[in-house]
């Protein structure tokens, strides 16, 4: 949900924040308001509109619905630009009297007076050129749907295109809006509005928000909606960009809108106009006529010929004015505060006091500290902005959802910083590894060049943040049909885990009065298990930085990433395959446990899907009924279809005499987990490497994951539930980078009555 920006796979710029999401819209200018500079807004519908998905790192569709939407207690949020919010001067201002109305979320947006940033703005909307804004939220419950599903939420029935992903945003919190150059909710509209300024009036939509009349304590009104402009000042403004369609109203408004050189040339057009075109007067009537009707001798080619002249000197005077820039700005200054200054209207006197605190904001100190070797702020910054540079050129993200919210802002800024460095080459990498570390090498010898950046820890960062996130992204994008399915916890060490079941005195006893609740003890017996690393190391050698190969900075961690995603899945169906003993010596799945079906009445069918979720409802631990509810139909490929007929067909053929058609399926919680593992090609315990054959007509049942009678999944403290990456330098007979990619994780069946295996015909 923001902010430092980048480019998305499109090449469109996007807001590279995770925990804020935004979405764009447009605004016009006709509800704005000149003297309380502000603009209302529809800042938000119910209409679909295109977000970035982190999660996926892909494109979905995403619907906000209103009722959910929770406002701050200010009912204002901060006006921002492009979604920055990283210093005060970010801020342009607020948006308040935030509501919501008829499906809309509305508010008005008001500018800082004073400043630039927000005087810039100011301009480009009350003229008509800006015209969009972005709301930036935080999502805090939503229900995705994936594409071609439809699905009732919240009484509603909703329905993902059949090529992308539909997330229904049922609450989330508005955070800021942003002034943007392209938004992209169609139906999000500035809100025609009255004008509130001297409590006089409604406005006039055509008139840009002001009365239809002035007054004494607003002169200005009165100005400018019974005074015409003069053909030298319109013609000055259209050639500043300026509609030509523009009304009187909207004319004045634009003139007021300026400053600097270009404000005084339009006073001085507008002086110099004074008498020479009165108001409301046909201009053929000033050429008058003599008894016979012949035009007097006061041509009209006269005041012409002098709006041409005051014209052409307007633009030979702004066309100077830029030259001047130009030359000012020479090759030190940022082109980006050069346009600034020309689009802007910045006198030279003003242009020459930013140009020189940008040239000095450009400038970098050398470090020269003797005998140790010191990163400087920017040194430290170029590293990352380096490293944030490979990671786009390998198409991925720096933000790691994992991390917390200021970590992803700071990734998210590097990510920004990296845009101009995507597309530099390994050697060069290498170059800047040396330059940034202090490593005197001959610059044209690529040997010395590669070995003496390898020897730093520079360069090790800048090709690490590359391979970890393709590891990550891969392991991310890698499927895992156990989540949901078993239980997750976190293992101390790697030492052997006990798991107890509480014994027959878990259920609660009448209390007598003044006497002492019982005490709960475990069973005797409990299923252990232990936690194993799983390892592999892979290298980037001199020669693949000498031929530039990027791809091998991707390819080996996008397979250490997939095989990492792997071991989860890999042990939880292995413990069903293999059907081993328990602590008690029996078999997870055995005929005496009642979670075991053989024969012709175990296929995948009414009869056997019905006997089995009989038998887990009947399931006992010493002797208490444990009330096991299934929640999982597990099954291979081969199943899936006919699963998803007896699940959710509303009505079943049987025969005539059995009471009807109804299927009572349909009221099952169950939800199909299709696994490929579970078909004939079987799985490959990672713990023994035991190859463990499948088969295309077994099928299982599983319970709710939290509960004690299910599978668990250990990962030992301190891995995130995930891979972890170091690097090292290669010594002896070896020059490169390598690096290592490890998992602790370890899994075990804790009880057999949350289980049942059919063994299909």
């Amino acid at each position: 949900m923001i902010n430092a920006s980048n480019r998305n796979l499109y090449g469109k710029r996007e807001t590279a924040q995770r925990d804020i999401s935004c979405r764009s819209l447009s605004l016009r200018s006709d509800g704005v308001d000149a003297e309380q500079r502000s603009f209302a807004l529809v800042l938000a519908t119910e209409q679909t509109a295109e977000v970035w998905d982190w999660n996926r790192y892909a494109i979905i569709d995403e619907t906000l619905l209103m009722r959910g939407v929770e406002l701050p207690e200010t009912a204002q949020v901060p006006l921002l630009e492009n979604h920055y919010r990283y210093a005060l001067s970010d801020q342009l201002g607020s948006v308040r009297e935030l509501r919501v109305d008829n499906e809309q979320l509305l508010g008005r947006g008001y500018l800082t007076d004073g400043d630039d940033a927000a005087e810039s703005a100011w301009r480009k909307i009350s003229q008509g050129h800006l015209t969009d804004v972005s709301v930036g939220y935080r999502v805090l419950e939503y229900v995705d749907l994936q594409p071609g599903e439809s699905r009732v939420i919240e009484g509603r029935q909703f329905k993902a295109r059949k090529d992308r992903a539909l997330r229904v945003t049922t609450r989330w919190r508005v955070q800021e809006g942003s002034l943007v150059p392209i938004g992209a909710d169609e139906a999000a509209k500035i809100k025609r509005e009255l004008a509130k300024a001297n409590g006089n009036s409604e406005t006039s939509a055509r008139d840009g928000g002001f009365k239809s009349g002035g007054t004494e304590e607003n002169p200005r009104q009165t100005f400018l909606e019974n005074r015409d402009m003069n053909k030298a000042l319109r013609a000055y403004l259209l050639q500043l960009g300026m509609r030509a369609e523009a009304t009187e109203t909207e004319a004045w408004q634009y003139m007021q809108a300026l400053v600097g050189d270009q404000r005084a040339e339009a006073e001085r057009l507008k002086t110099a106009g004074e008498g020479s075109n009165p108001a409301n007067t046909d201009p053929q009537s000033q050429r008058g006529s003599t008894g016979s009707g012949t035009p007097n001798s006061d041509p009209p080619a006269a005041g012409n010929n002098n709006t041409e002249a005051v014209r052409a000197a307007a633009i030979a005077e702004e066309r100077q004015r830029v030259t001047q820039l130009r030359e000012m700005a020479g090759e030190c200054v940022a082109p980006e505060v050069l346009q600034r200054a020309i689009d802007d209207g910045w006198s030279t006197e003003r242009a020459g006091r930013e140009f020189l605190t940008n040239v000095r904001e450009q400038r970098s100190e050398p470090v020269s500290t003797p005998a140790i070797m010191s990163h400087s702020h920017d040194q430290l910054a170029t590293e990352r902005a380096i490293a944030a540079g490979f990671v786009q050129r390998a198409g991925l993200s720096l933000v790691d959802p994992r991390a917390s919210e200021s970590e992803q802002q700071e990734q998210a800024r590097q990510m920004e910083q990296g845009h101009r460095f995507r597309n530099m080459s390994l050697l060069d990498a290498c170059r800047e590894a040396c330059r940034i570390s202090g490593v005197r090498v001959n610059q044209y010898d690529r040997t010395e060049v590669i070995r003496g950046a390898v020897s730093t820890a520079t360069l090790t960062h800048i090709f690490t943040s590359t391979v970890g996130a393709r590891l990550l992204t891969s392991f991310r994008e890698t499927p895992d049909t156990t989540e949901g399915l078993v239980r997750v916890t976190t293992l101390n060490d790697f030492k052997t885990n006990e798991r107890k079941l509480l014994g027959k005195t878990g259920n609660l006893t009448r209390h007598e009065r003044g006497g002492e609740a019982e005490h709960a003890t475990f069973g005797d017996s409990g299923e252990e298990y232990k936690a194993y690393r799983y390892s592999k190391q892979f290298s980037l050698d001199e020669q693949d930085i000498i031929d530039d190969s990027f791809d091998a900075l991707l390819t080996l961690p996008a397979e250490m990433g997939a095989a990492a995603r792997r071991l989860r899945p890999d042990l939880v169906y292995s413990i069903l395959l293999a059907n081993a003993n328990m602590a008690d010596g029996v078999a997870l799945f055995h005929a005496t446990r009642n979670n075991l079906a053989t024969g012709s009445g175990s296929a995948l069918e009414v009869a056997g899907l019905e006997a089995a979720l009989i038998a887990m409802s009947q399931q006992t631990h010493d002797g208490q009924a444990i009330d096991v509810i299934p929640r999982f139909l597990v099954i291979p490929p081969t199943l899936q279809f006919k699963a998803k007929v007896l699940l959710k067909s509303q009505e079943r053929v049987i025969a005539a005499d059995s009471g009807g058609t109804y299927n009572p399926f349909t009221e099952e919680t169950l939800r199909v987990v299709a696994e490929r593992r579970l078909s004939a090609s079987g799985a490959t315990d990672p713990v023994t490497g035991t190859r463990y054959s499948g088969s295309n007509t077994n099928w299982w049942l599983l319970g709710d994951p939290n509960s004690a009678h299910t599978i668990e999944v250990g990962y030992v403290t301190g891995s995130a539930n995930g891979p972890q990456l170091r690097s090292f330098v290669h010594t002896e007979g070896k020059w490169g980078i390598g690096w290592d990619i490890k998992l602790d994780i370890g899994a075990k069946a804790l009880a057999p009555q949350g289980m049942f295996k059919a063994v299909g015909g």
